[in-house]
C-alpha cells in the first residue's frame, strides 16, 4: 500500500493535523485508491483541505478519536466530502457545508 494510498496513524492518543493532502493515486495503473484518509487514535483532531478520491463509502473514517474536525475536504470535482466515525456508526458533516448553507441563506 503506498502512502499516498493511505493515511494510517497508529499511535499514541495524540494530536493530529491532516492538511492539504490529495489522495487520488493507486498503487497500480488502472487500480484505483481504496483507503482515503484512516485514522485510528488521537485526543484531537483536525482534517483539512484535502482532495480525496477514492472509491470508497467511508473516504475518511476514524476510531478512538476524542475531538474530530473536518473543514473542507473534497473531491476534484468540488464535492464535499463528509467522514465517518468507525466505532458509533455515525457519520459527521463537513464544516464547510454549513458555511456553504450560511452564505445561501444570506442571500436570499
Amino acid at each position: 500500500m503506498s502512502l499516498l494510498d493511505a493515511l494510517l496513524l497508529d499511535a499514541p492518543r495524540i494530536d493530529v493535523w491532516v492538511a492539504k493532502r490529495t489522495d487520488a493515486v493507486a498503487d497500480a495503473p488502472g487500480i484505483p485508491a481504496t483507503r482515503g484518509i484512516v485514522l485510528k487514535s488521537a485526543e484531537k483532531a483536525i482534517i483539512d483541505n484535502n482532495i480525496i478520491d477514492v472509491e470508497r463509502v467511508h473516504p475518511i473514517e476514524w476510531e478512538q478519536v476524542g475531538n474530530m474536525r473536518l473543514f473542507n475536504n473534497r473531491t476534484s470535482d468540488g464535492k464535499l466530502v463528509d467522514g465517518y466515525n468507525e466505532v458509533t456508526f455515525e457519520w459527521r458533516r463537513d464544516a464547510a457545508k454549513d458555511v456553504e448553507d450560511a452564505l445561501v441563506l444570506a442571500l436570499i
